[in-house]
């Protein structure tokens, strides 16, 4: 190979990889807190890792999922609820309609219009 095709070649490289770096990183790591009553996983819990699997979020790859357990105690709920605020996932999901409670007063409403 000649300097001017070697150039040339490394010229092209230089111009398509930082698009492909680009492209790989556009790829965001999705944040999920989940927040329950429980002291452990529960089935619920599986069928809601499952269910993400099927719409391509793979823990470890494009998500990360953080645990909170109230271990029953529900005067915990509001700590937990606000701990996972500050880590600034992108949803909190929980199991039960009690876990919503301490967001009330954690949150600030988000607009419909």
């Amino acid at each position: 190979m000649r300097r001017r095709e070697f150039i040339t070649l490394l010229g092209g490289a230089t111009v398509t990889w930082p698009r492909s770096a680009c492209a790989q990183q556009t790829r965001r790591l999705v944040r999920i807190g989940f927040l329950t009553l429980a002291s452990g996983p529960t089935p619920s819990m599986k069928g809601f890792q499952h269910g993400l699997q099927q719409l391509g979020y793979v823990e470890g790859q494009n998500l990360v999922l953080i645990y909170r357990w109230a271990d029953g105690r529900r005067d915990r709920l509001a700590d937990l609820a606000s701990e996972l605020l500050q880590l600034n996932v992108d949803v909190i999901a929980s199991n039960t309609t009690e876990v919503s409670l301490p967001f009330e007063t954690s949150t600030t409403p988000f607009p419909l219009s």
